[in-house]
């Protein structure tokens, strides 16, 4: 009889100790452009803090800064890279613990994050669970700086996943996450787990 339980975990601050967009853009500038950019953007990032401007525009901001331009395929490598070089350090290994668990009893494991699928994707992959992410807006085979798509966050999170499944069709749903953007998700589930890893 097939288990027809989801597991759906956010991946920033939840799986890993730190936000993975910011530890992208130091893997791939170095820290003293990361922070000189950071600072150029102060003001942005400030209005963002008090809730002034939303989620989508700081984030778009950011990208096109340190990333407009960039070759698709010199982009995607780094993502590679970085899956490979940097963030298994950044892991709860409670966490991991957990994913393995719901893979072992057979369960659908959906990581649903804000990050870029280019630099989550190899990771997701190699353990062996799906991803539904951001998506970065590509021409003529090179970065914009925009997203393709509304930023995974909130109640598109729930959005996405409607897409892609029914979740009436899922008698238990686990769900864990750890942010504001978070509570949609966890709202969909019959088993939320708020900031559940503390390691």
């Amino acid at each position: 009889m097939e288990n027809k339980s989801l597991a759906l975990f956010d991946f920033d601050g939840t799986i890993t100790r730190k936000d993975t967009f910011l530890e992208f853009i130091k893997f791939t500038h170095g820290n003293l452009k990361f922070w000189f950019g950071m600072w150029l953007m102060s003001p942005l990032l400030i209005l963002f803090k008090i809730k002034i401007i939303p989620n989508n525009k700081a984030k778009t901001f950011v990208l096109k800064y340190f990333y407009g331009g960039w070759p698709y395929e010199k982009f995607k490598k780094a993502g590679e890279d970085f899956c490979e070089q940097k963030l298994p350090a950044l892991i709860k290994p409670s966490a991991l613990e957990q994913v393995k668990h719901h893979i072992k009893e057979n369960h659908r494991v959906i990581l649903v994050t804000a990050s870029a699928m280019e630099w989550v994707a190899p990771w997701a992959n190699k353990i062996g669970i799906e991803i539904i992410s951001s998506q970065l807006e590509v021409k003529d085979e090179k970065i914009t700086g925009r997203l393709g798509c509304p930023n995974c966050y909130g109640q598109e999170k729930v959005n996405r996943l409607k897409n892609v499944l029914v979740l009436e069709d899922y008698p238990a749903i686990y769900a864990y996450g750890d942010s504001s953007g978070d509570k949609q998700m966890l709202a969909a589930s019959h088993h939320p787990h708020y900031r559940h890893f503390n390691d």
